[in-house]
This record gives C-alpha cells, sequence and structure tokens, in this order.
C-alpha cells in the first residue's frame, strides 16, 4: 500500500523498482546465493552417495546399469525429501531477508502509516 493520495501505476511501479536496484542486483543475487548453496550442497552429496554406491567393479554392463538406475532413483527420492523439508525451514528466512534487503533500499516511503488506537 502507498502512503499517499496518488495510487501508483504498474508502469510506474516497474520503473521506481529499477532505480532503487540500480547498482543493488549483485547484492541479491549474493542473499539467494547462500540460501540456495545448501540445496547444491544436499543435490551434490546425493549423486556422491549414489555414485559411491555402485562399485563397478566385477560386474556385468546389464547389471551395472540396473544397478545405477536404482541407485540415482533412490538418490533423487532422498534429495527431494530433504531439500522439501530444508526449504520448509529456510524459505521464511529467506523471505524476510529479501523483504528487509528492499526496505534498506527503499525505505518506509511505500508502507502505509496505521494509526493504532
Amino acid at each position: 500500500m502507498i502512503d499517499s493520495k496518488h495510487e501508483m501505476t504498474a508502469t510506474e511501479a516497474i520503473s521506481e523498482s529499477r532505480k532503487i536496484m540500480k547498482g543493488n542486483k549483485t547484492t541479491l543475487f549474493i542473499i539467494w546465493l547462500t540460501f540456495n548453496i545448501w540445496y547444491f550442497i544436499i543435490t551434490l552429496i546425493g549423486i556422491v552417495i549414489a555414485f559411491l554406491y555402485l562399485k563397478p567393479f566385477n560386474k556385468p554392463l546389464a547389471d551395472l546399469i540396473f544397478q545405477a538406475l536404482i541407485a540415482y532413483l533412490i538418490a533423487i527420492i532422498l534429495i527431494a525429501i530433504i531439500n522439501f523439508l530444508l526449504s520448509l525451514y529456510l524459505q521464511p528466512y529467506y523471505r524476510q531477508t529479501v523483504a528487509n534487503f528492499y526496505r534498506s533500499l527503499a525505505g518506509d516511503k511505500y508502507l502505509k502509516k496505521e494509526i493504532i488506537k
């Protein structure tokens, strides 16, 4: 909500957003990266564990392919479950961090001032 008599149009809001974000996109990307690196790490660990599980020595190729498919299927399912549970924990912090980032850039001029009685 805007604290003024004049409602901002979509074009005005986009223009204002571009002005605010000029020179700050790298900081926003670093914020995104610090939270999402956890998903990348868990995915990488899951793939490495699935790869180490294979033990490709002294096995026929057909057995190795079947074992690889099963190992990677299990790894993908476990990675998805762990990433989902991690997102339940991280997403509120990520959204609050991004909101604080935007608020530090724009200040409180776009917040509606409410009078508490």
